[in-house]
């Protein structure tokens, strides 16, 4: 299904070897989304599997410290778009040493983090994936102290898939 049409396209979030993250406008809800689609340079089947197992594998994994997985797509030129929640927040890399504003302990803040963490490895090891890129890099802290478990995109599955989709 082409989702594209009703994605307003904005500035680029980041990038990595192979995928670039946007900021878009979900038109029917009229929501700030984060689009991931591959980089022009890279498009090839092996990369649209990738990012399409990294969709498949995110959004199997329901968990208040997963980000969740709105939608997957196609865009214009039929490679694969994944739509997920923003995240408006920092990488755990960037506000681990800074300071908390409540008071607390630096760390027990981090602490705090980690379990969280910790419970979005628990529940994707329960399911039989390993997530094998766990980094501060990897952890978006949100405004309100939202934690959450990202990129997914070269995890793998110890249970055979059937379908195929979980690598």
């Amino acid at each position: 299904q082409k989702i594209a049409e009703g994605l307003a396209l904005g500035q680029t979030l980041g990038e990595g070897g192979m995928g670039l993250v946007r900021v878009a406008t979900q038109r029917s809800l009229g929501r700030q989304v984060a689009v991931k689609t591959l980089k022009a340079d890279v498009k090839s089947e092996r990369a649209t599997l990738r990012l399409l197992r990294e969709a498949w594998v995110t959004g199997s994994l329901e968990h208040p410290n997963i980000v969740p997985v709105y939608d997957l797509g196609l865009g214009e030129d039929g490679s694969p778009i994944i739509v997920l929640k923003l995240i408006e927040g920092l990488p755990w890399s960037e506000v681990a040493r800074q300071a908390p504003k409540n008071g607390e302990d630096l760390l027990e803040k981090n602490l705090r983090i980690f379990v969280q963490v910790c419970n979005a490895v628990s529940l994707a090891h329960s399911r039989g994936v390993i997530h094998r890129d766990l980094k501060l890099e990897n952890v978006m802290i949100g405004r309100f102290g939202e934690v959450y478990l990202v990129d997914w995109g070269i995890a793998v599955s110890l249970r055979p898939a059937p379908s195929g989709r979980l690598p």
